[in-house]
């Protein structure tokens, strides 16, 4: 049986945030690409700082209850700042 999905039925998000990753060994170091796959090149400290800010500043737009989905295992740093309870 086929079924019609509109718009109006399906729950879509109230707004979505785009972020880019932080500085990555690849940005400091272009010659990281040559020995590293670019999926493992890792966040700089700067860049773990960058992430760790983000996170701040998503939290006081979304509050502590917002949903969150990602491609990457690298959420863990701007996440710190949110409580899941």
């Amino acid at each position: 049986m086929h079924r019609r999905y509109s718009i109006a039925k399906m729950k879509l998000p109230r707004r979505i945030i785009l972020v880019r990753h932080g500085q990555s060994l690849g940005n400091v170091d272009e010659l990281a690409y040559c020995t590293i796959p670019d999926w493992k090149i890792p966040l700089t400290e700067t860049g773990k700082r960058q992430a760790t800010e983000v996170g701040r500043r998503i939290s006081r737009i979304i509050g502590p209850t917002g949903q969150f989905q990602s491609t990457r295992p690298l959420v863990s740093s701007p996440l710190a700042p949110f409580s899941f309870s």
